[in-house]
């Protein structure tokens, strides 16, 4: 979603034939925002963080201006949490990754050979590996512009909560890109939003803040027309 959200082109710019089928690669940019509140906690705010998606893709056109695709992937959504004010300087990151399958209707309009497309559809995925940096001050009786000595800085991987964390999550998504066709094959860009309908936290306690994934995907790539006989 997002809150930690992000754009994607991905997904693709498919060659449309009726009664065909379609192979692709793609690849491209994340921006992730979390939708959330920071509560109780004061002088802190969610910023975007960046990441990327790799995937392919396998469809069918049923007619020249509609298909269906299938988009395996995996995706990274990322996000920063900085604090402000006294405690301006400290700041944590993080990269969340997952194995998404996003499935898509596609709408092609234009010419021949330059084509636009809309793609609607949703997405389920899961939460498979997450990493954190960042630095903090080692003491609050030293500002943050004394220098970089008074930060402690760290990465780690981050071991998963079975009792807090929503490794699954799944959503909606909206495309909008453009793609040139050649004789068996073509290449894309699109612009892509993710917006998840899945907390990345269970019920696990008392008054807790949700937290949705807000993702816009930019990416680019290619596909292969296989043509029924």
């Amino acid at each position: 979603m997002l809150s930690a959200q992000g754009f994607c082109i991905a997904s693709g710019g498919h060659v449309p034939v009726k009664d065909g089928f379609a192979v692709g690669l793609y690849s491209g940019y994340t921006n992730n925002h979390i939708y959330s509140s920071v509560g109780y906690r004061s002088f802190t705010k969610y910023e975007n963080g960046h990441g990327y998606v790799v995937g392919i893709s396998a469809g069918y056109s049923v007619t020249d201006w509609f298909a269906v695709y299938a988009e395996p992937s995996v995706i990274a959504k990322s996000y920063t949490l900085l604090r402000t004010d006294y405690a301006v300087g400290n700041e944590q990151n993080w990269r969340n990754t997952y194995l998404q399958m996003p499935l898509v209707a596609q709408f092609s309009f234009g010419g021949k050979n330059i084509l636009g497309f809309v793609n609607l559809g949703g997405y389920a995925s899961g939460w498979i590996n997450s990493r954190t940096w960042g630095k903090y001050q080692e003491s609050t009786s030293y500002p943050a512009d004394y220098g970089e000595e008074y930060f402690h800085y760290f990465k780690e991987n981050v071991k998963f909560d079975k009792e807090r964390d929503n490794r699954f999550d799944c959503g909606l998504l909206i495309g909008l890109g453009l793609k040139y066709n050649f004789a068996d094959w073509g290449i894309f860009a699109e612009v892509r939003y993710y917006y998840s309908l899945s907390d990345m936290q269970k019920n696990y306690m008392y008054e807790q803040i949700p937290r949705y994934n807000d993702t816009y995907v930019f990416t680019t790539g290619a596909v292969y027309r296989i043509k029924s006989k």
